[in-house]
């Protein structure tokens, strides 16, 4: 008779173990972005933009008339043809703001950005997207490449905000 009963508690410990994942994100999916960022037990996973040399994540980018920039779109750069000093640091700076067209012609790279784009790089139009479908999971102890599937919650739209 005690066998079974534990039997029996450690399969119901087991199916509820399984299903509570499902309850959590069926709850958290509900929340807004601000409460799941604010979240510490959860990890999103958001795409990067490029400003330049800058990479931004989607979370920190708002939407200004034709154009998205960080929220906070003011950074330090090298003033051109300033010299480097020993601790790394510019001799001259500069504050720039970033800032790019949500709409644009870029160089068609073809497959392999990264090599460089040829001089004579034919142009295409892109359009950043202004909604992304972000994953959550469940913890911040994730793998780089977050496939760790077993801690996906739940996959939530994202919009750019407006700039406040």
């Amino acid at each position: 008779m005690k066998t079974d009963f534990k039997k029996m508690m450690i399969v119901l410990t087991g199916f509820f173990a399984l299903s509570l994942p499902q309850a959590y994100a069926g709850t958290m999916n509900d929340n807004s972005w601000n409460q799941i960022l604010k979240n510490t037990n959860l990890t999103v996973e958001a795409p990067q933009i490029f400003f330049g040399s800058n990479l931004v994540s989607v979370l920190d980018i708002c939407i200004s008339g034709e154009s998205i920039q960080p929220k906070k779109p003011y950074v330090k750069a090298c003033a051109a043809g300033s010299p480097i000093l020993d601790d790394g640091s510019c001799a001259q700076e500069v504050v720039t703001k970033l800032s790019r067209p949500i709409t644009s012609m870029e160089a068609d790279c073809g497959d392999a950005p990264e090599y460089g784009c040829p001089a004579d790089a034919p142009l295409k139009p892109v359009t950043i997207p202004l909604i992304y479908s972000l994953e959550v999971y469940h913890g911040q102890n994730l793998t780089p490449d977050y496939e760790n599937a077993t801690n996906l919650l739940f996959a939530k739209d994202y919009a750019l905000p407006a700039c406040q």
